[in-house]
């Protein structure tokens, strides 16, 4: 078997661009982009061994390519060598020697290859740009064991691999499928993947391509489930839990519902069955009359928006939408996390905003405004170092609720155009409404 030959990604000044043709010479395999923009672009699409990067290449500076490919999946543990006239700042300064550049590169793919071999930590980075299952699929591959550790708005959690096959999960209290479903299901967070240690005890038995494509159908029929029950209403057992048949499912749940009155997420926390066999015993017992709402308990309160208005928002917002989706996503920011909780916790005494239970940011709550029109809210989190993590939660936001101070958010008006309203903490539906009706009075952008 030949030794593969590494790829090297230059982006140099013209003075300097002779380098890239002395290390075709020593056998590297050289990509050469004309700009820092261009390597971006190509270290993305082709994922190099090393780049050998030039301060003043121009049109993307050297701090932003970093930061953006350390926040690649792919491309976080890839060496990246600098280039300037700085030796405290440059790997390389100039004017450049080739032979001195061959041995940095040597140098520096093989420490590169001895970290991977040592199983040390593969990489880290936010999710997003690759899905949970892309991240698992270099262990599933190789067939080896290893973990993914997991920090999302749900809270941190864990999946395990032996020989290629998931064995088990954990997130907070729950483990085994209950955990593992729920983690699929994130798209936002961060991550560590771990190519090698020893997995626990095996509490998971399917196969692998067998439980990623259960998860993404359960995604779906819970949402639609979720759908046909009034998310804020409390449910109780009305019949006793001994005088119904044996079945395990639905004798867990009138056992935790007899005597109780409990919401739709408090049932669904409360059991440590998969999310989707909890809702589905709790509609089929409900519709049934085994289940039944507390007298009193169901929605009510003020409507955020009038018909009319609900009816703007669904046609500007729902064109791709489907049923028991969110038509678009609302940001919340400020800068002290306290006072965005409290906000928030304002918010869900409207009865049609449904906070997500211990989320602190990514998708915080829902907002069910009636006949399909439903929107997420995505609370930004703040800070330098999870700046980027902000700015892709960020995208695509059709509005702004700023709860003061949030003085370090001067970068929004720059990053996203979507009309911003204050969140007031004492009367939070009162700026929730004002932005609903500046929604419905602008088109939205999607």
């Amino acid at each position: 078997m030949t030794e593969q030959v590494p790829t090297l990604l230059v982006a140099l000044t013209p003075a300097e661009a002779g380098v890239a043709a002395y290390l075709r010479e020593r056998g590297f395999r050289v990509l050469v982009a004309a700009h820092g923009a261009e390597a971006l672009d190509m270290a993305v699409a082709q994922a190099p061994d090393l780049v050998l990067f030039d301060e003043e290449c121009g049109v993307l500076d050297v701090e932003s390519f970093f930061r953006i490919v350390r926040a690649n999946a792919r491309l976080s543990r890839m060496p990246v060598l600098t280039v300037g006239r700085d030796p405290k700042r440059a790997s390389l300064t100039k004017p450049l020697r080739p032979d001195r550049v061959v041995l940095a590169v040597e140098a520096a793919l093989a420490r590169a290859e001895r970290a991977a071999g040592r199983g040390e930590e593969l990489t880290r980075g936010v999710l997003g740009p690759l899905s949970i299952v892309d991240l698992l699929q270099p262990i599933r591959v190789a067939r080896g064991s290893g973990k993914l550790v997991l920090h999302t708005p749900v809270g941190e959690g864990t999946i395990w691999l032996s020989e290629g096959e998931i064995v088990d999960a954990r997130l907070g209290r729950y483990w085994g499928k209950k955990a593992l479903f729920r983690l699929l299901a994130c798209s936002e967070g961060s991550f560590e993947l771990y190519p090698a240690g020893k997995p626990p005890s095996r509490r998971i038995y399917e196969p692998f391509d067998f439980l990623v494509l259960e998860a993404a159908r359960q995604k779906d029929e819970l949402a639609e489930q979720l759908h046909q029950l009034p998310a804020r209403a409390r449910f109780t057992a009305a019949v006793d839990p001994r005088n119904v048949p044996a079945r395990p499912s639905l004798s867990w749940l009138l056992d935790k519902l007899w005597g109780e009155a409990l919401t739709v997420r408090e049932i669904v926390d409360a059991l440590h069955l998969p999310d989707l066999e909890v809702v589905t015993t709790l509609l089929w017992a409900y519709r049934i009359g085994w289940v039944q709402l507390v007298p009193g308990q169901g929605d009510s309160g003020e409507e955020l928006v009038t018909p009319e208005l609900r009816r703007v928002l669904l046609r500007r917002l729902g064109r791709n939408a489907q049923r028991g989706q969110a038509l678009a996503k609302i940001a919340v920011l400020g800068d002290e996390p306290e006072r965005v909780r409290r906000a928030l916790g304002a918010l869900a005494r409207c009865p049609q905003v449904q906070l997500r239970a211990r989320a602190q940011w990514g998708t915080v709550a829902t907002l069910d405004l009636g006949e399909g029109a439903i929107l997420d809210l995505v609370a930004l989190p703040g800070g330098e170092e999870l700046a980027p993590l902000a700015r892709f939660l960020l995208g695509g936001a059709v509005g702004i609720l700023r709860v003061e101070p949030a003085e370090g958010w001067g970068w929004i008006a720059s990053a996203s155009s979507a009309p911003a309203v204050e969140l007031d903490l004492v009367d939070a539906a009162t700026g929730l409404r004002a932005l609903l009706g500046r929604l419905a009075d602008v088109p939205a952008e999607r």
